[in-house]
């Protein structure tokens, strides 16, 4: 009695991969139509599919595709179906999604202002100058309430690639709102500036402010920070133990507010970023 095994050296089964990320397609056509999607209720897909183990065995979420058409579109929330593909040697079964829920609004773009945000400063000795920006403001298109909810835009300066000279360095952009968060869904004219930069030395020196106050009818207490903080060539900054401000007058403040303090700064020396907001507290204790 003979018994047979028939062995199947690279069969066929069923596989899913899952996170593949969902794109869009003919934007273009789209923003033409003076429309901007929104968002989109899923950024990711599972695909089922089935091949044979030698072509299936290494596939990854990259090896596969999941669009969007946005051809035809409107303005509001748009129920479209989702195309699926991938490899050759893989039969496509399926996705968890069948169709999907994308808001459109209308196409908006505006100039913002570009702020630069120092990153990996290593530590509070020095901090970088920055001689010139390529660019000061960025084109930004997208779906309206994008637009609407963005303050600046980043542009990140390692720290790490500044040096004692001048240089320029290719620095990022992002786009934030109020609260620093990054804002995804919208196009710039360009993704990076230019800026030329270099490593200046750090100073904490004593603040001197003169309080001007004719009103003595009205008590009020001033709130002034001791000191600032400086930067500059190390030469320049060994000579300087104070910096003096613009005179501050109170005379017609009547009610609690922040003032604003002008330091008077010698060539060559800068306000370091750690001082930049420099303000002055006035409470009223009574009234005239």
């Amino acid at each position: 009695l003979w018994v047979y095994v028939v062995v199947e050296v690279n069969p066929s089964s069923a596989q899913v991969t899952r996170n593949v990320p969902i794109q869009f397609v003919n934007e273009d056509r789209l923003n033409e139509t003076g429309l901007a999607v929104l968002s989109c209720d899923v950024t990711t897909a599972s695909v089922f599919y089935t091949g044979q183990r030698s072509d299936t065995s290494k596939l990854k979420a990259d090896d596969f595709k999941v669009t969007i058409d946005l051809r035809g579109m409107v303005e509001g929330t748009n129920t479209v179906k989702i195309k699926v593909s991938g490899p050759d040697g893989v039969n496509i079964d399926t996705s968890n999604l069948q169709r999907v829920n994308v808001v459109v609004e209308k196409l908006v773009k505006i100039d913002v202002p570009i702020t630069p945000k120092v990153i990996n400063l290593a530590d509070g000795e020095s901090e970088p100058y920055i001689v010139k920006m390529s660019k000061d403001v960025v084109s930004v298109s997208g779906a309206k309430s994008l637009i609407d909810s963005i303050v600046n835009v980043r542009a990140e300066l390692d720290a790490k690639a500044v040096g004692e000279s001048v240089k320029a360095i290719s620095c990022k952009l992002i786009p934030v709102d109020k609260k620093g968060e990054i804002i995804s869904g919208v196009d710039l004219s360009t993704d990076a500036i230019s800026i030329k930069t270099l490593m200046l030395s750090k100073k904490t020196v004593d603040l001197e402010v003169n309080v001007k106050e004719d009103d003595e009818a009205v008590a009020r207490n001033v709130i002034i920070p001791e000191t600032i903080s400086i930067k500059g060539d190390t030469a320049l900054l060994i000579g300087i133990d104070k910096i003096v401000c613009e005179d501050l007058d109170i005379s017609n403040v009547y009610e609690n507010c922040e003032i604003e303090l002008k330091p008077i700064l010698p060539n060559g020396i800068e306000i370091a970023s750690d001082s930049e907001e420099l303000n002055a507290y006035i409470e009223v204790t009574n009234g005239m």
